[in-house]
């Protein structure tokens, strides 16, 4: 076969074979229903938060009351206290508790990138500078792993 015939051969096939589009349309409708179970699907809220520095607990909180609490890194272990303006010293994060969801309003970390995980009524928010982690915990959310 020379080569002028190949070339006629292959403009002379088919982009689709009638398999072909099953096969990306089930694609397409495994792809949106996997979609809509991880975004549409409403989430189980939380009852309370707890904040840990490193592995460590460090306090628990309700999210049913709206309260501030700082959290201080003290001679190499986390304390979370009562938020007021003068215990913003050293490394902190100040965490905010409001209409059932928590967040970290100000930090000392030079990323913030625990504040622009925003408000959260489930899940994880995470301070890796100052290894600290909040984690919200409730009868709805507990897995079997």
């Amino acid at each position: 076969m020379e080569i002028t015939d190949k070339q006629k051969s292959i403009r002379e096939q088919k982009f689709f074979a009638r398999g072909d589009v099953a096969v990306y349309l089930a694609s397409l409708l495994l792809i949106v229903v996997f979609t809509l179970f991880a975004f549409a699907i409403p989430k189980e809220k939380g009852e309370f938060f707890s904040v840990y520095y490193g592995e460590q607990l460090v306090f628990e909180g309700s999210l049913s009351e709206d309260a501030e609490y700082i959290f201080r890194v003290e001679d190499g272990e986390g304390v979370v206290l009562n938020y007021r303006d003068e215990l913003k010293q050293g490394e902190y994060n100040v965490i905010a508790v409001a209409n059932g969801k928590v967040s970290v309003r100000e930090a000392s970390c030079p990323d913030h990138t625990c504040m622009y995980q925003g408000e959260t009524d489930w899940g994880e928010i995470l301070c890796l500078p100052h290894k600290m982690k909040i984690v919200v915990e409730g009868e709805g959310l507990v897995t079997d792993l």
